[in-house]
């Protein structure tokens, strides 16, 4: 019997996108204009427990996505892990 099992990503974090804008080369004032807000409102969604909200989230994960799709272009070999476990494993560790 093939089981078939959907995970949901869990929303970038905060931290994550830190490290994006560092890497990337980019800082809280260019990521204000792409997401049409002021730089003290990107300031306060990275330094402060208030919630990005939902449509500049998603604008934000798209820009990483295509970053990390430029980097995977360059550089295959170093951006991609693959595990091979057998079911029982993998049904595990999801439960984890």
């Amino acid at each position: 019997m093939t089981e078939i099992v959907y995970f949901q990503r869990m929303a970038t974090s905060k931290d994550e996108i830190k490290i994006w804008l560092k890497q990337s080369g980019h800082d809280r004032n260019w990521l204000a204009e792409q997401c049409g807000v002021t730089k003290n409102t990107v300031n306060n969604w990275l330094s402060t427990s208030i919630d990005l909200p939902a449509k500049s989230l998603r604008i934000i994960e798209s820009m990483m996505k295509a970053d990390a799709e430029k980097l995977d272009t360059l550089q295959p070999s170093l951006s991609h892990i693959v595990i091979r476990v057998n079911s029982d494993d993998f049904d595990a560790w999801s439960r984890a």
